[in-house]
């Protein structure tokens, strides 16, 4: 009886054994059913198509004229008067400061004299040329005196005209019309004392174009041979040639910006660009690019990182409405929209990148799912171009649980 009673107990155990077993391989299995599910319910399929890539490259850079005149300081001197701030607006033919100049009364005088004595001198050797000429013709006069009067002559004609020439530079310094000084001679001496004592403190400064006024600026590519007079002030010394002033043409705009050396081959003249700046919001202004640079910038090639190349963008016409709210200086970011030829594109997160090689899962004819490996190019903020390895209408796998993101001209995908 014992013996059946135990036979009883250990067949009762094996079946709750059993059943625990059951149990835990039907959870597993549940489980793994639900993995499978969720997964297929992760992927999407998606064809790939023909498209045009679009990109778009931003730039920061800083808002300046279109043109700029430069105000150059005719003579050595000092400023007595200044008629405008950085910062104005002028205009061409207004007399922006004076200046006097001691040494230029000694030029002066001394450019006049040159000239008349010059001038002197021409007449008479033409006058004894022709009459040396008229007797050697008639066979009175040797032909060495002939030739030795044409010499002079010649070489007094050369010297008159150079010193007419430097005369006139200098009048037209001082806005003096040069007929006023030609006609006279040297016995015309009731007319050249108050001529030659004449003193140059007031001499007026025009400007040379119309715009704003700006800080004389030392250009980057200035070898350190010319003069900057920085910021003017009244008793100011100048240098003939000096540069005083810079007036900018606002009526239009220019930005120089750089693009790596990973964009500039995609980038060219004369595409269109849009520039906007949080210094004045809601204005889109339309530019375009005015040259590309065929060599990097010096400073940022050769190194370890990558090298810039300038771009030089223009904004033809500024509206006034937009004009009156956009200042020298600003800054702004200046965006470059690219269109490509039509190629064909996948989802950025249909492609898995290991490293250097880049893969897709793609659907075969017969339903199997197959890894290849394919050959990327550009990206955009969604799409990637396939090179090769795919075909249009091939179906590849979009992998939900992956993000793809840009890290500059490169896609970086992401796995979760």
């Amino acid at each position: 009886m014992g013996n059946f009673s135990e036979v009883l107990s250990m067949s009762f155990f094996n079946k709750v054994v059993v059943f625990f077993i059951m149990a835990i391989v039907l959870g597993l299995s549940a489980c793994h059913s639900s993995s499978q599910d969720a997964k297929k319910t992760s992927e999407n399929w998606v064809s790939v198509e023909k498209k045009s890539p679009k990109m778009s490259f931003y730039f920061r850079g800083v808002i300046e004229p279109i043109q700029v005149f430069s105000v150059i300081s005719p003579f050595e001197g000092r400023l007595t008067q200044l008629n405008f701030n950085y910062g104005d607006t002028l205009k061409q033919g207004d007399i922006v400061a004076a200046m006097s100049s001691l040494t230029l009364s000694e030029d002066f005088k001394k450019v006049v004299t040159d000239f008349l004595t010059k001038k002197s001198a021409y007449y008479n050797a033409k006058e004894d040329y022709t009459g040396v000429k008229m007797l050697y013709e008639a066979g009175v006069s040797s032909k060495s005196d002939f030739l030795s009067s044409e010499s002079s002559f010649q070489n007094d004609a050369l010297a008159y005209m150079q010193s007419q020439f430097e005369l006139e530079t200098l009048l037209h310094k001082l806005n003096i019309d040069p007929k006023d000084i030609e006609k006279l001679s040297l016995a015309d001496q009731d007319k050249l004392a108050p001529l030659l004592a004449r003193q140059f403190k007031h001499i007026e400064i025009p400007a040379t174009g119309s715009g704003v006024a700006l800080f004389p600026i030392k250009e980057s590519n200035n070898n350190g041979s010319d003069e900057i007079s920085g910021e003017l002030h009244v008793g100011s010394k100048l240098n003939e040639g000096q540069l005083m002033l810079s007036i900018g043409d606002m009526s239009g705009l220019s930005i120089d910006v750089v693009a790596s050396e990973e964009s500039i081959n995609r980038l060219h003249q004369g595409m269109s660009a849009i520039i906007t700046s949080d210094a004045f919001p809601g204005i889109r202004l339309k530019g375009k690019v005015k040259s590309v640079s065929l060599q990097a910038d010096p400073n940022t090639s050769g190194g370890q990182s990558l090298s810039q190349f300038p771009l030089h963008v223009i904004v033809p016409k500024v509206e006034a409405k937009a004009a009156s709210r956009i200042k020298v200086g600003m800054t702004c970011k200046v965006q470059l929209d690219v269109e490509s030829p039509p190629a064909l594109m996948l989802p950025l997160n249909a492609v898995k990148f290991d490293g250097h090689v880049a893969t897709v899962d793609l659907r075969m004819k017969s339903g199997e799912v197959k890894t290849v490996k394919v050959l990327t190019g550009v990206t955009t903020l969604t799409d990637v171009v396939i090179i090769s390895g795919l075909k249009e209408g091939d179906q590849v796998v979009v992998h939900d649980s992956r993000k793809a993101t840009l890290k500059g001209n490169r896609m970086v995908v992401v796995h979760d």
